[in-house]
């Protein structure tokens, strides 16, 4: 449903205060389209309802996966839709945020394979600086190259994904190295 640009306004039944129609969420149920409850009122209602209630998280996270299981083509189509119809904005945000969702990936892949994991983009920006930006193995540096991330015991031999296991390689020297154990730090 479309929203007018023209400001409506709706009572909330929760707060009873009278709000512009953009702070109601969407309800395709409803034949005005949008909740009874602003925003506000049901994200409180619903912080309160998993304090109060023992295992909701649990539950409300076992619909959502459930939901994204069932509805796998339904997400790749909105997915596809929205790319296409918000192209520069797409385009824009993955020359912007590049690194970080590399960074968020690598964290993210580790933990899902069981791994602690102590740092993040800012700790890596950090290490870097630390090393002046320069590959630990060849001594290049940024921008004439691009550093990675390289685990000095690799996680294919029972290494770890904490900072202290971590030194900036280039990705030529992180990849002759495989996964032999070298520490360039020292």
């Amino acid at each position: 449903m479309r929203r007018s640009t023209v400001c409506q306004l709706k009572k909330c039944i929760k707060c009873g205060q009278l709000k512009d129609i953009a702070d109601f969420g969407i309800a395709r149920n409803y034949k005005s389209g949008v909740n009874n409850v602003c925003k506000k009122c049901s994200v409180e209602y619903q912080r309160e309802l998993a304090r109060r209630t023992p295992g909701y998280k649990e539950k409300r996270r076992q619909w959502w996966s459930n939901w994204y299981r069932k509805n796998k083509e339904k997400r790749r189509k909105y997915a596809k839709e929205y790319r296409e119809t918000h192209r520069e904005e797409v385009r824009k945000w993955g020359r912007r945020d590049y690194k970080k969702a590399v960074i968020r990936t690598q964290i993210r892949k580790a933990k899902m394979g069981g791994l602690e994991t102590n740092w993040n983009y800012s700790d890596w920006e950090k290490l870097k600086e630390k090393f002046g930006y320069t590959c630990l193995m060849c001594g290049r540096k940024e921008p004439e190259i691009k550093l990675t991330v390289d685990h000095i015991v690799p996680i294919y031999c029972g290494g770890s994904n904490l900072l202290e296991n971590i030194q900036p390689l280039c990705g030529q020297c992180n990849s002759s190295k495989g996964t032999r154990i070298i520490n360039y730090l020292s």
